[in-house]
């Protein structure tokens, strides 16, 4: 498998990011759209990034030997703080909001495959969703389903 993959697509909530708040299971989009409209909105005070797997990326040159994507269902990765968290190592931040996909049906996985350029079988997709990966399995990508930087790591291995 090592040769097979050639990109790598990314959930972005609860891979990259999570809420401050660890008793919070919601939608991250739907809490920082909530939050945003307060004029006190801090994004750090309710958000911290995966920096640990950011360093990962970069202590593995993912971002060099393979094309990496987003592919998130909604619009935080737009807000300030996300823009400067992802600049410079994703090729491309794909929201299934604004391209009207859904991350649990295959066919969205061949629309994103399509427009990137690159077969099914040569993308990993990784998500904390397991309805997603095996959305994404069904479109023929390999999957890993996102638990912690410790398993991702793991079952990366054997794609890196």
């Amino acid at each position: 498998m090592i040769n097979m993959i050639r990109a790598m697509i990314f959930d972005f909530s609860r891979v990259f990011i999570f809420p401050k708040d660890q008793a919070y299971f919601g939608g991250l989009n739907d809490l920082h759209r909530v939050l945003s409209e307060s004029p006190n909105y801090n994004f750090s005070d309710n958000f911290e990034f995966n920096q640990e797997l950011l360093e990962f990326i970069l202590e593995n040159q993912l971002q060099r030997r393979f094309n990496l994507y987003i592919f998130t269902s909604g619009v935080i990765q737009n807000a300030i703080p996300c823009q400067r968290f992802l600049n410079g190592y994703f090729k491309e931040c794909f929201s299934g909001d604004k391209l009207k996909l859904k991350k649990n049906t295959p066919s969205s996985y061949l629309i994103l495959a399509e427009k990137i350029g690159i077969e099914p079988k040569h993308i990993l997709y990784i998500d904390d969703v397991r309805e997603n990966t095996v959305a994404a399995e069904t479109a023929g990508l390999p999957t890993i389903t996102f638990r912690n930087n410790m398993q991702f790591e793991a079952e990366i291995s054997s794609y890196i």
